[in-house]
């Protein structure tokens, strides 16, 4: 029998068979009927019809094509919607009975966005496809939302049952697609505060059980008059004259004196003797302590760059205290990046890498 008419069903049998009718000097004509009789009797598959559409648009048939889809629609039967979206680029115009029988298959097949968007960029005049495309860019809208809804909830039942790895893998799935979500980078936020927080009183207290001598403070210089007068004064000074005294004393070297002073002023305190404290703490080796309050400005005070970098400093030469130089070099680093020869920091670095090796 000749293999003329013994046409494949398999989409690369299929086009075989067409090179091999090329071949023996059959037309285009001969080949394209051959081909769209044995599509109106039946039994193709979707990737066939797409080889047999295909070779049709590339040799000019475009009417039989345009007339088989149309059957296929209207008898409900599946069509390669890609071929549709081609036969169409090549239309300014199509009829309102071709038009019906694709809006009708395409809501059948769930097609109607791509089939919308296209028909816009091409400028066909059918008003419908707006209001599709509009009504298809809502529904995807809401499927999104309500699966980002999903993930928050998920997010909160973690957070509920203590699982926050879980929690935070939901919360970076929202923002793989909204990088934005403000709720979702709250969450985050809170999520690293936590751990932040559970890290620093792990430090303080694997510390605190240290032997007495390990953290034992140099004692400041003695001066019994000086103490008297400092208790004699501490109740009348304002913000401004304890500022300057606690200076005074801590470039003496009596740092106990200066942070007592400082603190005797706490409820006047604005962001200039909160950072000092944490230096007055940090030269009476309260490195946890230190630690903690350098973290909370960081929390609180972001939009205060000289706050934030004076705070990662501080925050570097309390982990190097607590014993982390590790953890003290990556600090000031990355302080580095933002503001380059921050005060000593790069000294501070090859000191602490040699101690290290």
């Amino acid at each position: 029998m000749d293999d003329t008419f013994a046409l494949p069903r398999e989409p690369n049998s299929l086009e075989i068979w067409i090179h091999r009718q090329e071949k023996k000097g059959k037309l285009p004509t001969f080949i394209a009927d051959e081909l769209l009789k044995s599509w109106s009797q039946g039994h193709f598959s979707i990737e066939s019809k797409l080889v047999i559409g295909r070779y049709c648009i590339l040799n000019g048939f475009f009417s039989p094509i345009v007339r088989i889809l149309r059957h296929d629609l209207n008898a409900r039967s599946m069509v390669p919607w890609a071929l549709i979206i081609e036969v169409l680029s090549h239309f300014t115009e199509i009829s309102k009975e071709l038009a019906d029988a694709i809006l009708t298959g395409a809501t059948r097949d769930k097609d109607l966005f791509r089939l919308a968007l296209f028909a816009i960029r091409k400028n066909h005049g059918d008003l419908r496809w707006s209001k599709i495309l509009e009504s298809e860019y809502q529904e995807l809208k809401d499927q999104k939302e309500r699966w980002r809804q999903n993930i928050l909830n998920e997010a909160t039942i973690f957070k509920n049952e203590g699982m926050t790895e879980d929690m935070r893998k939901s919360l970076l799935q929202i923002l793989a697609v909204y990088p934005d979500d403000a709720t979702a980078l709250e969450h985050l936020r809170n999520l690293d505060d936590m751990d932040l927080d559970n890290a620093v009183k792990k430090i303080r207290r694997q510390h605190d059980n240290l032997a007495e001598n390990q953290n034992k403070i140099e004692e400041s210089p003695q001066w019994s008059e000086l103490k008297e007068a400092l208790e004699k004064i501490k109740s009348e000074l304002d913000i401004s004259s304890a500022y300057h005294l606690a200076v005074g004393l801590h470039q003496m070297g009596f740092e106990k004196d200066a942070l007592l002073i400082l603190q005797s002023q706490r409820k006047n305190w604005q962001q200039k003797e909160k950072l000092f404290e944490i230096e007055l703490l940090l030269a009476n080796k309260h490195f946890a302590e230190a630690l903690q309050i350098s973290q909370e400005v960081l929390k609180t005070q972001f939009e205060d760059h000289e706050s934030i970098h004076a705070a990662l400093y501080f925050s570097a030469l309390a982990f190097n205290g607590l014993g982390d130089q590790e953890q003290a070099v990556n600090v000031l680093k990355g302080l580095l990046i933002h503001r380059p020869n921050y005060r000593d920091s790069s000294l501070l670095i090859k000191e602490w890498e040699s101690q290290s090796k």
